[in-house]
């Protein structure tokens, strides 16, 4: 329960402002957090309850029947129907059915999968396509999971987008997928195509993204679009060449 100042009154004037801090359903709910700042009297705070009132899709809202009914926050709903749009306020009720003004007032789109708002996960960075042995292409590619983890939101899944005409690809495609392997709060992609076979100076792009799979609504990708992009060798890169060198007398090999 969020902590609130009790004065012992019967009182109930409008609370300070409020601010609704989330909505983020889990598969197909809303989640109602909500925060308000300075006194509220109210008469009995363990008797009080929140009323979650509903409009659909520009109705008005019916403010004597409330849709759902609470006594503590966070608070998940049930189950919205999809493709509709939601409008919605939160109260408070006192032990004498003395009601607040709107502590949060929000709206959600449901999609046709009933999904609201799929929040996506965070961008990998430090995206990098270098040329490998037998014209094919190394593709590494960092995730830091942990900034998405608190809420459930990290993604388990890398999506590796290519193109080998020189065009920039197509991430309405199918894309190549890699489970992710996690470590220490970092995931790392270190993925090495098979079958390309590219010929020299042919001019390689990849677009990396990352997918939630089985969190919250399904299958939700991260939105970056940067493209990262090399130039194929048939042969591969280049082996490190050495030359010799003595240390007391005697040769070393050296790394150049």
């Amino acid at each position: 329960m969020i902590p609130i100042p009790v004065i012992a009154s019967p009182l109930w004037p409008a609370p300070a402002a409020g601010r609704f801090l989330q909505t983020r359903p889990p598969r197909g709910r809303v989640r109602v957090e909500a925060a308000w700042r300075g006194q509220v009297r109210v008469a009995d705070v363990d008797s009080a309850q929140f009323e979650l009132f509903r409009a659909v899709d520009g109705d008005a809202f019916d403010f004597d029947s409330p849709w759902e009914t609470f006594t503590s926050l966070p608070h998940t709903t049930a189950a919205v129907a999809a493709s509709h749009d939601y409008e919605f306020v939160l109260r408070l009720v006192n032990r004498w059915g003395l009601s607040s003004l709107n502590i949060a007032a929000w709206s959600v789109t449901a999609d046709a999968l009933g999904a609201a708002d799929p929040v996506p996960p965070s961008s990998p960075r430090d995206v990098t396509i270098e040329p490998a042995a037998g014209g094919e292409l190394r593709i590494r590619a960092s995730y830091d999971y942990d900034a998405d983890a608190a809420d459930d939101l990290d993604a388990t899944v890398w999506l590796i987008y290519l193109s080998t005409d020189g065009s920039d690809p197509d991430t309405g495609g199918a894309p190549t997928t890699v489970t992710m392997r996690k470590a220490d709060g970092t995931a790392k992609l270190d993925y090495t195509t098979t079958g390309e076979s590219l010929a020299d100076f042919q001019l390689a792009k990849v677009i990396v993204r990352v997918r939630r799979v089985d969190a919250g609504p399904e299958n939700v990708d991260s939105t970056n679009t940067d493209v990262a992009s090399a130039w194929a060798l048939a042969t591969g890169p280049p082996p490190p060449s050495w030359s010799a060198v003595y240390h007391n007398g005697s040769p070393a090999r050296q790394q150049r």
